[in-house]
């Protein structure tokens, strides 16, 4: 994420979509907020932390929406409150 913490955002259409995310078991990782706003109006905040005991700098996935119906979702990832100066590395997105 950026360094005045602003949010990154995007436009995705899909029935389901995942992110794609590094998690390790320490370093600067840290935990983020992410908002998913679909076309409805409906919106859902979720937290996610890119530590983990388990995590080794492998690819891990996280399920953002699971829908009826495609239709477009607005996407805003930022840095949650306390891990302001830790990352988040996005590897990707996937939908179907």
């Amino acid at each position: 994420m950026s360094a005045e913490n602003e949010p990154f955002t995007l436009k995705i259409k899909g029935k389901f979509v995942f992110l794609i995310y590094k998690q390790n078991s320490a370093g600067n990782l840290g935990t983020v907020d992410i908002t998913v706003t679909g076309a409805d109006g409906e919106t859902e905040t979720l937290t996610l932390n890119a530590i983990a005991p388990e995590g080794w700098g492998n690819p891990q996935v996280f399920t953002l929406v699971m829908g009826v119906e495609e239709q477009e979702y607005d996407i805003s990832i930022q840095m949650a409150e306390g891990s302001e100066e830790s990352a988040f590395e996005i590897l990707g997105f996937a939908t179907v």
